[in-house]
């Protein structure tokens, strides 16, 4: 019945489905590595990346879903934290030509922060691991710059600053990687 339904709506409507349908293609993926540094901790270290879609909203955005992780010690306990992050992002590159483009973007995401002692089993039952234990909602900015390495553009450079605001663990990140283009976007 479903196959009917498809089958009508694409005769009767003069040009097909193409005003109803989003174009999804693959956008850019960057990867990177970084430098963290989070509430009342030492600087830690960051890894992650970010696979976006390209012409969801017509080129003035792109959308992508994020996946971060971070490690950092606190200063004034033998606390080390973790964070594990899952999210979404929306960003804007401010010049699409040329070898450099600046952007901006936005982002919300998960966040499970976990805390632990050198010697595991001692911290495990503070008041202060409780507290920072937990999944919670984060919002973030990142502003950057990519630069064009090979000379078809499918390979740029990447550096990124982020501010991510989130209970208890709000955090700084200096990012560096790779930008890869499945297509000129």
């Amino acid at each position: 019945m479903l196959v009917l339904w498809a089958v009508a709506i694409a005769v009767m409507a003069p040009d097909g489905l193409a005003a109803q349908t989003l174009g999804f293609r693959m956008g850019p993926i960057d990867m990177y590595g970084g430098a963290v540094l989070a509430a009342e901790s030492e600087p830690g270290v960051a890894c992650g990346a970010r696979v976006g879609l390209a012409d969801v909203f017509g080129r003035a955005l792109l959308a992508g879903i994020e996946l971060d992780w971070w490690t950092a010690e606190r200063e004034d306990s033998e606390l080390e934290l973790r964070d594990i992050v899952v999210g979404i992002a929306l960003w804007k590159e401010l010049a699409s030509r040329g070898a450099l483009r600046p952007f901006l973007g936005l982002g919300a995401a998960m966040h499970s922060v976990h805390a632990s002692g050198e010697d595991g089993a001692e911290f495990l039952q503070s008041s202060e691991t409780a507290a920072l234990d937990g999944y919670r909602v984060g919002a973030s900015g990142f502003a950057g710059l990519s630069f064009r390495l090979s000379q078809t553009g499918a390979i740029w450079m990447v550096v990124e600053y982020r501010y991510t605001a989130v209970r208890r663990v709000p955090f700084h990140e200096l990012r560096a990687g790779v930008r890869l283009l499945p297509s000129e976007t």
